[in-house]
């Protein structure tokens, strides 16, 4: 599903990634531990087509994600550690909201079977800065992965998550 090879960025002459190879298979649970700095985040950038490495390959599910950055970004959802969420929408319409802009028939059905599956129950109707304030950081996670698991097969979550 993702491999890389020799991957390294360099921001002039700071080396934030150094010749990363890994392979992850299907199936396979995988993380990037590291203090803050360590270039967790500047991997997950790259592996989602947001930066360009210096050197070095990625191919997502058989894609380049050098040639096909767009094509990466359908297949790939990212759960970021932190998230300015839009505050005036309630969680039921931000997944309405993201399944109109991706094109997705039936999102009614689809958006109320994730909100059920993950028990959002009356949170649905909450705007996000009240979910964000009074409950946590989680309810926004949950719900930006029954965003990714929404568009079916083949989605790839990546968690961004700091160590200290």
């Amino acid at each position: 599903m993702i491999k890389v090879k020799n991957l390294s960025k360099f921001y002039g002459s700071t080396k934030a990634v150094n010749d990363v190879s890994l392979s992850i298979g299907k199936g396979e649970l995988f993380g990037l531990l590291g203090p803050n700095g360590s270039g967790k985040t500047t991997i997950i950038k790259m592996l989602t087509g947001q930066i360009k490495p210096t050197s070095g390959s990625i191919r997502v599910h058989g894609v380049d994600v050098l040639e096909d950055p767009v094509r990466v970004r359908e297949l790939v959802g990212v759960i970021p550690e932190q998230e300015t969420p839009p505050s005036f929408l309630t969680a039921e319409e931000y997944l309405y909201f993201v399944a109109k802009i991706r094109k997705m028939e039936h999102y009614e059905e689809v958006c109320e079977k994730w909100l059920e599956f993950f028990d959002f129950g009356e949170q649905k109707n909450s705007l996000f800065l009240n979910l964000i304030i009074n409950i946590n950081k989680l309810s926004w996670q949950i719900l930006c992965l029954s965003i990714i698991l929404m568009f079916g097969k083949g989605n790839l979550p990546i968690k961004s998550k700091s160590v200290s």
